[in-house]
């Protein structure tokens, strides 16, 4: 298993580990070969707006079929009301990278400690292929940490860009 970076930080409380397994059924983006598929994933909060920044898979080239098995951490994540959102990509070496089509996370529905596989969605149709993902919720809330009062906390967040282990704080 690949370990993305932001596995390594030290939150064990109030993170989600998702692992972005396998895809397939991938539809062909390009008029010559298969697709390039890649994963992007976005921590974001209910209004759309993302937390952190976004997290990204290798490129699985020329296939129908991919195999990322890499393990990626958000949090800690103090609103269970936000969503983890896998964009499913095609990579273009000449033109620009094309959104085959996502998956809509929500925290508080993620099915934990086992494989599931999503439909991604590409125009409101589930017709863009298959992603198989495992998520693992680590929840040790603290009685005494609060939110800022609008369902959200200054560390929530989505890879260590912007975080300062020091003092555990996000900049944005």
């Amino acid at each position: 298993m690949n370990l993305h970076e932001s596995c390594f930080k030290k939150h064990e409380r109030d993170c989600v580990d998702v692992t972005i397994i396998a895809g397939k059924d991938i539809p062909k983006m390009d008029r010559i070969g298969h697709c390039d598929p890649y994963c992007l994933l976005e921590l974001q909060r209910k209004d759309g707006t993302i937390v952190g920044g976004t997290l990204k898979t290798k490129i699985e080239y020329n296939t129908a079929t991919a195999r990322w098995n890499t393990k990626f951490r958000f949090g800690p994540i103090s609103n269970l009301d936000y969503k983890i959102v896998v964009k499913l990509m095609d990579y273009d070496k000449i033109t620009k990278n094309e959104l085959i089509g996502q998956v809509d996370l929500k925290i508080n529905d993620l099915p934990l400690d086992k494989e599931r596989d999503y439909k991604v969605i590409r125009n409101g149709k589930n017709d863009a292929g298959v992603i198989t993902i495992r998520a693992e919720h680590h929840r040790k809330r603290m009685p005494s940490e609060g939110s800022d009062g609008n369902g959200s906390s200054s560390n929530d967040h989505a890879s260590l860009e912007g975080y300062d282990p020091k003092n555990g704080e996000l900049t944005l």
